[in-house]
């Protein structure tokens, strides 16, 4: 009586079987299909979002926008983005050229070091940068770079922060505003300048605002006579990027390689610089480690002419971090984005193993011959990577990121490819920050996919993992290609490496080999770049994104169930057809991925066999062929109805309606059988190719052959018929057939 018992209680809490979902080919094939992304192309990108839209500015005025990160609208961006004012506190004029838009500065008063009021000095920032400029009247043209752009909540005004580039360091950044963030700007003043190294040649100090922050001076401070030497010392004033920290104050990060990054503190009020935050100079003591001064600021990173350029700083979560892009921005340049992070928008900023973003020294910190690896890797360069991609990206960075309303966080670069040009796309990519508070980039671009947490079942399967190392040959355009790992339900790592895995929410910690990586799992669409675009898919994928304590981040990602099957499906022809008549053996089969599994029943299995094998059938046998692709509870299903007939063979009567043939069972060799004239005939010539043997005659079983060579040693040989029709008129075309047997 027991056995019947828990034999029924079995059966009355048993789960209900997983519904299964099938899918037609156009569906399949509408979910894998390629369509052009949106593409801009801006380099240097500079996002700033604001009341539900994103805007985009980069070098030489690029810019563009966006409601939603994905499809993006380019504008034009010139002279006219600027306007005039002849004098402070003029309306606004018509529209002029770069030279007349920058040296019309409207803020003549601020605060000096003191706090007392004083005159602004007027600074011509096109002439300031034109100072070594040949081509006075192009140079600047050329050479507006990297403007970052912010609203201003107090001012109630967007503000452009450009930096106008000039020989031997002769750089300033300056403070544009407008009403929109698209302009038209108006110059306001310097923010600050660089390269008045007290040479003969060089810019005067006086023509800049060096006394605002240092006091009255008689002469040029002896730190800053550097001459030839100014970069070992002193930043170059290009690559701003302006913040609001925690508190509500305004920040301004800027520099490049030489000198490195400093950071000086604005006046909200103004937009330009708070001369009040004048740190003492520590150059007495350091020498070239300078990393406080009054005029330029704190140094965080660099010096020392060690790279680094295009910094950014965005507080995520309970960090400030500091992007920075090491390496050369040439497609072989090594270009390559790193973070560091602090509790202060001041510093100090470090990676996760303590490495302070300043340099003492100089050190090679990027390409195969690094002697040092400071900042957390966000990528590097990949190629086949999702399906779609056949090009590969490399050089990524010069970056900026973003968070919206929702509290998504994404990363803004421009990438390059390998393919021997110098074309350049914006990416956006979002960013979530793992358990040890470093973030980690998703693996795709982002497509507007909605927070999701995955099961622990859900993740488990086999991955197309992307690893993204340090010390990548970049000169050589080496790039890293995806390999093949499976989490399994027991929690282990198997396949290209072995390992471990553990889920906790959407937090993921996988060891691979020695090294554990912390990171994230998240949604993810399938998309890439090819060699005509940027290309996307409906194709869902789970995947990861994880970062190793040493900065080298890894990739993971595997198809949903649906798009496996559609993966799959149209990755490969289907074998058949229905009324297909099938005589031989057929290839139905073939090597599935992405967890998918394919599997053929035939309702006449003695006929044709589930894999393709075919037997003789005495007549014509219906056979219905069934496929079924399937990944967990998705599938296509589909059934082909064809006709199995035994292969048959011409009757014995080959020669009625045959004008001519060969044989070589006479002699001479070259016969040809002819019911016709005795003169008209065909010839067969025989040959060598290069050193090769001719063709020879050879026995076999009760005829004759012509036993030719290919391949073989080089001994090559042919035979060649003539047409035995030409000159025919009685005739409309012919047929020609032979044995052929391969040794």
């Amino acid at each position: 009586m027991i056995k019947p018992f828990l034999l029924g209680i079995a059966a009355l809490f048993s789960l209900p079987a997983v519904a299964q979902t099938a899918h037609t080919a156009a569906e399949l094939r509408a979910m894998a299909q390629e369509q052009n992304g949106s593409v801009i192309s801006i380099h240097d990108p500079s996002v700033v979002y604001r009341g539900g839209q994103y805007y985009v500015w980069g070098s030489h005025l690029g810019v563009a926008k966006s409601t939603d990160l994905i499809q993006w609208t380019g504008l034009n961006a010139d002279a006219s983005t600027f306007r005039r004012l002849a004098n402070p506190g003029d309306a606004e004029g018509t529209n002029c050229t770069f030279a007349d838009a920058f040296n019309h500065q409207q803020v003549v008063r601020t605060v000096n070091c003191d706090g007392a009021e004083a005159d602004l000095t007027l600074v011509d920032a096109e002439n300031f940068c034109n100072w070594y400029a040949t081509d006075k009247e192009n140079h600047i043209n050329g050479n507006m770079w990297a403007p970052d752009i912010i609203y201003n909540e107090q001012m109630k005004k967007w503000c452009m922060y450009l930096s106008l580039n000039g020989d031997h360091w002769a750089s300033v950044i300056i403070l544009l505003t407008s009403n929109t963030a698209t302009g038209p700007f108006t110059y306001q003043g310097p923010v600050v300048m660089s390269g008045f190294n007290g040479d003969a040649a060089a810019p005067s100090y006086q023509l800049t605002d060096l006394e605002l922050a240092c006091g009255n001076l008689t002469s040029l401070p002896a730190r800053y006579k550097q001459q030839g030497k100014w970069g070992s010392y002193w930043p170059n004033c290009i690559d701003p990027c302006v913040f609001y920290d925690e508190e509500g104050q305004l920040w301004m990060a800027y520099g490049s390689w030489s000198g490195g990054i400093w950071l000086l503190r604005l006046n909200n009020a103004t937009g330009l610089r708070d001369y009040t935050y004048h740190p003492a100079s520590n150059y007495a003591t350091a020498g070239a480690s300078v990393t406080a001064d009054p005029y330029f600021g704190t140094r965080i990173a660099g010096g020392h002419y060690v790279s680094g350029e295009g910094s950014y700083i965005q507080h995520i979560g309970d960090y400030y971090y500091l992007f920075m892009s090491y390496g050369g921005y040439a497609p072989d340049g090594g270009y390559d984005m790193r973070i560091f992070r602090s509790t202060q928008p001041e510093g100090p900023y470090t990676d996760a193993s303590g490495n302070t973003a300043t340099y003492t020294e100089y050190q090679l910190n990027y390409g195969p011959n690094a002697n040092t690896n400071r900042g957390m890797h966000l990528m590097g360069a990949y190629n086949q990577w999702g399906g779609v991609q056949n090009v590969g990206e490399c050089a990524q960075g010069h970056n900026s990121a973003c968070t919206d309303d929702k509290g998504r966080s994404f990363v803004v670069y421009h990438t390059k490819f390998n393919d021997g040009s110098v074309g350049h796309q914006v990416r956006v990519h979002q960013l979530f920050v793992n358990e040890k508070g470093w973030l980690v980039a998703a693996p795709f671009c982002y497509r507007g996919e909605t927070e999701q947490t995955f099961t622990a079942d859900e993740v488990v399967g086999d991955y197309h993992m992307l690893l993204h190392p340090y010390k990548l040959d970049h000169s050589n355009y080496q790039e890293q290609t995806e390999q093949t790992i499976s989490l399994t339900a027991d929690g282990t790592v198997k396949g290209a490496y072995t390992g471990t895995w553990q889920l906790n929410g959407d937090k993921l910690t996988i060891k691979l080999g020695a090294t554990m990586y912390y990171g994230v799992v998240c949604p993810q669409h399938i998309n890439g770049a090819t060699t005509q675009n940027y290309k996307t898919t409906e194709l869902a994928a789970v995947a990861f994104t994880a970062m190793a304590q040493n900065g080298v981040p890894v990739w993971g990602y595997k198809l949903e169930p649906a798009s496996a099957v559609a993966w799959n499906y149209t990755q490969h022809a289907v074998p058949v057809k229905n009324a297909q008549v099938v005589n031989s053996n057929i290839s139905l089969m073939y090597a599935t991925t992405d967890n998918t599994t394919l599997t053929w029943t035939s309702s006449e299995p003695d006929v044709i066999s589930s894999t393709g094998r075919f037997a003789p059938a005495q007549d014509i046998v219906p056979v219905t062929l069934t496929a079924r692709l399937e990944c967990a509870d998705h599938y296509w299903e589909e059934a082909f109805n064809v006709k199995a007939q035994k292969e048959t063979f011409p009757s014995g009567d080959w020669l009625t309606g045959l004008v001519g043939y060969f044989t070589f069972d006479e002699s001479p060799v070259l016969n040809q059988y002819k019911p016709a004239t005795e003169t008209d005939y065909a010839k067969m010539t025989i040959g060598r190719l290069g050193s090769g043997v001719k063709p020879e005659l050879t026995s076999d079983w009760e005829h004759d052959y012509l036993h030719t060579y290919f391949g073989v040693q080089g001994n090559n040989s042919y035979a060649r018929v003539a047409n035995p029709l030409y000159g025919r008129t009685d005739v409309e075309g012919f047929s020609v057939s032979a044995w052929l047997r391969r040794n």
